[in-house]
C-alpha cells in the first residue's frame, strides 16, 4: 500500500511539473510573440521611413521576398530601390498579426494595408503576408516573405 501511495505522490508530481514547465514555456512563447510583432512594426516603420539601415539590420543576407505577382527579389534589390526611391510607402499598416515560434524560428502571419509606389506602379493595397524569421546570435532575422494581394469585396 505504502508503495503505491509513493508511485501516486511521484505522478503527481510529474503531472505538476510538466504544467509548470509548459506554463513557463507559454509566457516564454508569449513574450518572445511580443518582441517579433515589435520587430515586424517596426520593419513596417523601415519601409514608410526609407530607413535602409533599418531594413539592413532586419534582413537576413539571404533574405527572399515573393510579391504577390510571384516575383521574387532579394535583400539587396529592396536595399537598392529603398535608396533609389523605386520603392516609396506612405503608409504600412499591420492588422491581425499572428506569431507561431518553433525555437528558433518564428512564422508570422497578418494583414497589411500600404499606400505607396514601386517603380512608378501605384501598389496600394490590402495584403495578407506570412513572414519566417530565424534567431540568429540573440537577434530576429527575417528570412523570407510571401504576400497575396486581398481582392475587394463586390
Amino acid at each position: 500500500m505504502k508503495r503505491l501511495i509513493n508511485l501516486t505522490t511521484l505522478c503527481v508530481l510529474i503531472f505538476a511539473l510538466a504544467l509548470v514547465s509548459a506554463h513557463a514555456k507559454s509566457k516564454g512563447d508569449a513574450a518572445v510573440g511580443e518582441a517579433v510583432k515589435k520587430l515586424e512594426r517596426g520593419w513596417a516603420e523601415a519601409y514608410v521611413k526609407g530607413d535602409a539601415a533599418a531594413l539592413e539590420r532586419i534582413e537576413a543576407k539571404d533574405f527572399t521576398f515573393i510579391d504577390s505577382s510571384g516575383k521574387i527579389s532579394t535583400k539587396a534589390d529592396d536595399l537598392r530601390d529603398v535608396k533609389s526611391g523605386a520603392l516609396k510607402m506612405t503608409e504600412c499598416k499591420l492588422d491581425d498579426l499572428k506569431v507561431r515560434i518553433y525555437g528558433k524560428t518564428a512564422v508570422v502571419t497578418g494583414v497589411t494595408t500600404v499606400k505607396g509606389s514601386s517603380n512608378g506602379q501605384d501598389i496600394s493595397g490590402r495584403y495578407r503576408f506570412t513572414d519566417v524569421l530565424v534567431r540568429k546570435k540573440n537577434e530576429w532575422k527575417a528570412v523570407s516573405t510571401q504576400e497575396s494581394l486581398i481582392a475587394d469585396k463586390k
